[in-house]
């Protein structure tokens, strides 16, 4: 176990427990894509990489899925990873820069990414509506960044637990995040639904770990047949996992030794 990872354990306590909904953060209810969009556009402007953003950003998205993965197995820490980041790519538009210089880089980056992070237009609403139930987040990143993004558009308010990846030192896809924010929400695992955006990190993570998933496939790119997905956050109202329990039942029982 890494020295962050939080150690999951069971008592016999009996438990009065509801349904929970559990939401990714990125892509799920903040339009995170389009933030990264707009900062690296405008860190392309200022110091005139090429070639155009659009071929950038998806160079840009390969660099940070391979270094954040690395991150989020502590092989690096977060400060290196950003560097990282920053310097390769520098490399991929024919240019150098050092590590001081990729740090400061970064910052101007990031608080850029943090300033564009909005909720997507249905985010609200769907929330609201979903009200009566119990509603948490399990998501991966720094502790700042993600309560940042939940507090700075008023969507904070509306759900408990959030489990994120940096304070219990597990991440998606692996299945003790999963496990622990069951464990914090003192509910079943097998009670709980989870809405992602990623089918790897969330759809197949959830899954595999116990939990009912809903994958939101916003572009419909996927062919893959026979889960449970859906196209908007609004049409999880009408979800079967929701259909007819606008009512939370309410029952007993005991955790496993």
């Amino acid at each position: 176990m890494g020295k962050n990872q939080v150690q999951l354990s069971f008592d016999k306590t009996e438990y009065v427990l509801s349904m929970v909904i559990f939401f990714d953060i990125d892509d799920t209810l903040i339009d995170s894509k389009s933030a990264h969009w707009i900062a690296l556009e405008e860190v392309c402007r200022e110091f005139s990489l090429q070639p155009e953003v659009n071929q950038i950003f998806a160079e840009w998205r390969l660099i940070s899925d391979k270094y954040l993965k690395l991150y989020f197995h502590n092989k690096l820490t977060i400060n290196e990873q950003r560097i990282l980041r920053i310097k390769d790519l520098w490399q991929y538009a024919g240019k150098q820069i050092s590590d001081m210089e990729a740090t400061i880089v970064h910052k101007k980056y990031h608080t850029l990414f943090l300033q564009h992070c909005v909720p997507f237009p249905d985010t609200l609403p769907t929330l609201k509506k979903l009200e009566k139930f119990r509603l948490g987040i399990i998501t991966n990143g720094p502790i700042s960044d993600q309560t940042r993004k939940l507090e700075n558009n008023g969507l904070a308010q509306f759900f408990n637990p959030v489990i994120i990846s940096e304070e219990v030192g597990y991440w998606k896809p692996q299945k003790e995040i999963f496990e622990f924010a069951a464990q914090r929400a003192q509910h079943l695992i097998s009670e709980c639904v989870f809405i992602g955006d990623s089918y790897d990190l969330d759809y197949l993570g959830g899954t595999r770990a116990g939990m009912k998933c809903v994958w939101l496939n916003k572009d419909r790119s996927s062919l893959i047949q026979n889960i449970e997905k859906i196209a908007k956050l609004g049409e999880l109202l009408k979800h079967k996992y929701l259909k007819g329990n606008t009512d939370i039942p309410v029952y007993k029982f005991r955790t496993p030794p």
